[in-house]
């Protein structure tokens, strides 16, 4: 059973994340381990009503992150862990990382609460890889602005560029910090190219991804 986490540098920008991780259960839903692609911590029901339910923008970072832990509780439990016991591999669209960077190091929440929510959440289920997708914050937040087009900018889309400065350089640090597992990939580049290195990344890690297909 293998669980990888696919990370945006700069959440706001979707396509950077959707499309290789789409491209990427592709590549790999002819292997023999078969793929569960999802999206944390809104891919189970009861993470979706948490997440809709309350206005994010007044709880402030420690808020935000007890309501993620809760929802990453509930797709743990509902999604990840049975799939992982059927076999299956699992793509997730941002994991833990993206709490301890949002709400940890670029919010005011204690890492050490944040941590202790993990252990209670995801248990033993840590990635076994993380891809970290990095472009340079005027990048992301283009093609953020791109993709939806008139619609009003979310929370976080509405942020300046420095916000997103700062959160990219606190991605490239979890990569340092945690070299083992995780991996930075240049996601400048086009839709077609950023999915292949990620693939790349992906078959040198996992064997048996590779003799599966």
């Amino acid at each position: 059973e293998i669980q990888i986490d696919v990370d945006g540098r700069c959440a706001v920008e979707r396509d950077g994340i959707c499309q290789p991780r789409a491209r990427l259960c592709r590549f790999g839903a002819g292997t023999r381990c078969g793929c569960r692609s999802c999206e944390c911590p809104q891919c189970s029901f009861g993470a979706v009503r948490l997440r809709g339910g309350t206005g994010l923008t007044v709880l402030g970072a420690s808020g935000e992150a007890l309501l993620f832990a809760a929802a990453r509780d509930d797709h743990v439990h509902n999604v990840i862990a049975p799939a992982l016991e059927q076999g299956q591999w699992v793509l997730c669209d941002r994991f833990t990382h993206s709490t301890r960077v949002y709400q940890g190091k670029h919010g005011s929440a204690d890492l050490k609460l944040i941590r202790a929510m993990e252990r209670v959440t995801i248990g033993e289920l840590a990635p076994d890889l993380t891809i970290i997708l990095d472009v340079p914050a005027e990048v992301g937040l283009a093609r953020a602005a791109k993709r939806r087009g008139q619609e009003a900018p979310d929370r976080f889309e509405a942020e300046d560029a420095d916000f997103h400065r700062r959160l990219r350089e606190a991605y490239r640090q979890v990569a340092i910090d945690e070299p083992e597992r995780c991996v930075l990939i240049d996601a400048t580049a086009d839709v077609e190219v950023t999915p292949q290195r990620v693939w790349s990344v992906v078959g040198s890690r996992f064997a048996e991804l590779r003799e599966g297909q």
